[in-house]
Protein backbone atom coordinates (compact mmCIF):
# COMPACT_ATOMS: atom_id res chain seq x y z
CA UNK A 1 0.00 0.00 0.00
CA UNK A 2 1.45 3.53 -0.59
CA UNK A 3 -0.18 6.82 0.24
CA UNK A 4 0.26 9.21 -2.58
CA UNK A 5 -0.89 12.61 -2.67
CA UNK A 6 -1.78 14.36 -6.25
CA UNK A 7 -1.82 18.11 -6.41
CA UNK A 8 -4.26 19.26 -9.68
CA UNK A 9 -2.14 19.07 -12.86
CA UNK A 10 0.36 16.86 -11.43
CA UNK A 11 1.09 13.03 -12.83
CA UNK A 12 1.47 9.98 -10.81
CA UNK A 13 2.51 6.75 -12.52
CA UNK A 14 3.05 3.44 -11.26
CA UNK A 15 4.85 1.20 -13.56
CA UNK A 16 3.70 -3.01 -12.75
CA UNK A 17 6.32 -5.05 -12.64
CA UNK A 18 4.61 -7.83 -14.40
CA UNK A 19 1.97 -6.60 -16.07
CA UNK A 20 -1.52 -6.32 -15.02
CA UNK A 21 -2.12 -9.40 -15.66
CA UNK A 22 -5.58 -11.50 -14.50
CA UNK A 23 -5.65 -12.06 -10.68
CA UNK A 24 -4.39 -8.38 -10.21
CA UNK A 25 -6.40 -5.68 -8.20
CA UNK A 26 -6.04 -2.05 -7.32
CA UNK A 27 -7.64 0.05 -5.05
CA UNK A 28 -7.59 4.26 -5.68
CA UNK A 29 -9.16 6.24 -2.63
CA UNK A 30 -8.99 9.99 -2.84
CA UNK A 31 -10.83 13.19 -2.95
CA UNK A 32 -12.29 14.69 -6.10
CA UNK A 33 -11.34 18.34 -7.30
CA UNK A 34 -13.50 20.22 -9.25
CA UNK A 35 -13.36 18.97 -13.02
CA UNK A 36 -12.22 15.58 -14.08
CA UNK A 37 -9.60 13.39 -13.61
CA UNK A 38 -8.22 10.01 -15.53
CA UNK A 39 -7.14 6.96 -14.54
CA UNK A 40 -4.93 5.45 -17.56
CA UNK A 41 -3.94 1.86 -17.65
CA UNK A 42 -1.64 1.93 -20.34
CA UNK A 43 0.38 -0.45 -22.58
CA UNK A 44 3.59 0.97 -24.73
CA UNK A 45 1.36 1.99 -27.32
CA UNK A 46 -1.53 2.20 -26.17
CA UNK A 47 -4.42 3.21 -23.75
CA UNK A 48 -5.59 -0.29 -22.54
CA UNK A 49 -8.47 1.03 -19.99
CA UNK A 50 -9.44 4.85 -19.51
CA UNK A 51 -11.15 5.71 -16.56
CA UNK A 52 -12.19 9.17 -17.18
CA UNK A 53 -14.78 10.23 -13.82
CA UNK A 54 -16.54 13.46 -14.83
CA UNK A 55 -18.11 15.22 -11.56
CA UNK A 56 -19.53 17.81 -13.22
CA UNK A 57 -21.60 15.13 -15.66
CA UNK A 58 -21.91 12.93 -12.77
CA UNK A 59 -20.84 10.30 -15.03
CA UNK A 60 -17.60 8.07 -15.47
CA UNK A 61 -16.42 7.49 -19.09
CA UNK A 62 -14.40 4.09 -19.62
CA UNK A 63 -12.30 3.26 -23.02
CA UNK A 64 -9.28 2.34 -24.76
CA UNK A 65 -6.93 4.46 -26.98
CA UNK A 66 -5.67 1.26 -29.70
CA UNK A 67 -3.42 2.64 -32.34
CA UNK A 68 -4.20 6.23 -31.97
CA UNK A 69 -8.12 5.59 -32.10
CA UNK A 70 -10.70 5.72 -29.06
CA UNK A 71 -13.04 2.71 -29.17
CA UNK A 72 -16.96 3.10 -27.98
CA UNK A 73 -17.33 4.98 -24.85
CA UNK A 74 -18.91 3.10 -21.87
CA UNK A 75 -20.51 5.29 -18.98
CA UNK A 76 -22.11 4.63 -16.25
CA UNK A 77 -22.86 6.88 -12.50
CA UNK A 78 -20.52 8.83 -10.61
CA UNK A 79 -22.54 9.52 -7.64
CA UNK A 80 -19.42 11.70 -6.14
CA UNK A 81 -19.47 15.68 -5.84
CA UNK A 82 -16.29 18.28 -5.69
CA UNK A 83 -14.43 17.66 -2.52
CA UNK A 84 -16.28 13.89 -1.60
CA UNK A 85 -13.71 11.22 -0.91
CA UNK A 86 -13.81 8.49 -3.40
CA UNK A 87 -12.85 4.57 -4.14
CA UNK A 88 -12.33 3.33 -7.66
CA UNK A 89 -11.49 -0.67 -7.68
CA UNK A 90 -10.15 -2.54 -10.98
CA UNK A 91 -9.33 -5.92 -11.28
CA UNK A 92 -7.97 -7.87 -13.89
CA UNK A 93 -9.97 -10.96 -14.83
CA UNK A 94 -9.88 -13.49 -17.74
CA UNK A 95 -11.08 -11.36 -21.12
CA UNK A 96 -12.37 -8.29 -18.82
CA UNK A 97 -12.04 -5.83 -16.18
CA UNK A 98 -14.57 -5.08 -13.00
CA UNK A 99 -14.57 -1.70 -12.50
CA UNK A 100 -16.35 -0.99 -9.44
CA UNK A 101 -17.22 2.71 -8.48
CA UNK A 102 -18.71 2.71 -5.57
CA UNK A 103 -17.28 0.42 -2.81
CA UNK A 104 -19.76 -2.80 -2.15
CA UNK A 105 -22.05 -1.10 -5.34
CA UNK A 106 -22.53 -2.78 -8.52
CA UNK A 107 -19.05 -3.58 -10.70
CA UNK A 108 -19.09 -2.72 -14.35
CA UNK A 109 -17.77 -4.96 -16.58
CA UNK A 110 -15.27 -3.50 -19.25
CA UNK A 111 -14.39 -5.78 -21.58
CA UNK A 112 -10.43 -5.77 -22.80
CA UNK A 113 -9.67 -4.39 -25.97
CA UNK A 114 -5.86 -5.55 -25.80
CA UNK A 115 -4.23 -7.69 -23.70
CA UNK A 116 -3.93 -7.18 -20.15
CA UNK A 117 -0.74 -8.54 -19.68
CA UNK A 118 0.22 -5.98 -22.03
CA UNK A 119 0.00 -3.04 -19.62
CA UNK A 120 3.03 -1.61 -18.27
CA UNK A 121 1.77 1.08 -15.89
CA UNK A 122 -0.78 3.17 -14.24
CA UNK A 123 -1.21 6.54 -14.57
CA UNK A 124 -3.25 9.43 -12.39
CA UNK A 125 -4.10 12.85 -13.69
CA UNK A 126 -6.40 15.81 -13.61
CA UNK A 127 -8.00 17.85 -10.78
CA UNK A 128 -8.07 14.72 -8.23
CA UNK A 129 -5.95 14.58 -4.49
CA UNK A 130 -5.45 10.64 -4.26
CA UNK A 131 -5.41 9.43 -0.25
CA UNK A 132 -4.01 5.66 -0.81
CA UNK A 133 -3.45 3.20 -3.22
CA UNK A 134 -3.36 -0.75 -2.93
CA UNK A 135 -2.20 -3.34 -5.64
CA UNK A 136 -2.60 -6.70 -5.20
CA UNK A 137 -2.08 -9.76 -7.47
Amino acid sequence: MADVVIAPGTHLYFNFKDGFCVGNRVLIAGVTGASKFEINFNTAEYKALHINPRQQESRVVMNSDVGGKWGEEEAVEWPYKWGEEFKVAVHCLDGEYQVMIVMGGDTHSYAQRVPACDVLNMQIEGDVNIKEIQITN
